[in-house]
């Protein structure tokens, strides 16, 4: 079950680095471990996700810790922790820098989100009433991995319920979207993606 999902991301993964969305070594994938809860299979640091294949996937703790025969996680293993921990049904996180989503954060961060509504591609975040509005929350971008995952982790609860999207945005570096299993993670990074270039061009 695990080689499978890891397959399905490694794919992912390859998709998004050739559409832009995760250029030089940009960009992690995470699935959540089917064997243990509390473990996380994440791409390893500086892996090309233009190249990734699931033997660029490494075990993880959800505070980014790893057994020493293993290669070193994605240096941001904490964030995709912190987002299983608060989000108990996520089955896989994917993050990638998607160019008009950074212009849309550094735009809106003085709002505390980019909001979409009005557009039929919210459907795809499983939004459906006519009325229905989506706020993506942006928090600061921090070095601090640890403080970084504490942000991320505070932003899934804040938007109200009705409004609150399967993703994170973080200002001026990319967003983090999940899913209950790597086709829904991947299903919500397109949408998002599609939504914040339909966003950023409204502006122009």
């Amino acid at each position: 079950m695990s080689v499978s999902a890891v397959d399905t991301a490694a794919r992912d993964g390859r998709t998004f680095w050739q559409r832009g969305w995760a250029p030089g070594t940009g960009g992690n994938l995470s699935v959540r471990d089917p064997d243990v809860d509390a473990r996380q299979l994440i791409t390893a640091s500086g892996t090309d996700l233009g190249r990734v294949t699931s033997d660029d996937f490494v075990a993880a703790d959800l505070e980014g810790a790893t057994s020493k025969s293993e290669a070193e996680p994605s240096a941001e293993a904490p964030v995709h922790g912190a987002i299983y921990r608060a989000v108990p049904d996520a089955g896989a996180v994917y993050h990638v820098h998607h160019m008009e989503a950074v212009l849309c954060s550094q735009a809106d961060c003085g709002e505390g989100a980019t909001v979409f509504e009005n557009v039929e591609m919210i459907k795809a975040l499983g939004f459906w009433d006519a009325d229905d509005r989506v706020l993506v929350p942006i928090v600061d971008n921090r070095h601090n991995l640890e403080e970084l995952a504490r942000l991320v982790a505070d932003a899934t609860k804040k938007p109200p319920a009705g409004e609150r999207p399967p993703a994170v945005m973080v200002e001026g570096h990319g967003f983090y979207a999940w899913g209950d299993d790597p086709d829904a993670a991947r299903r919500h990074t397109e949408a998002l993606a599609w939504l914040y270039e339909w966003s950023w061009e409204r502006r122009r």
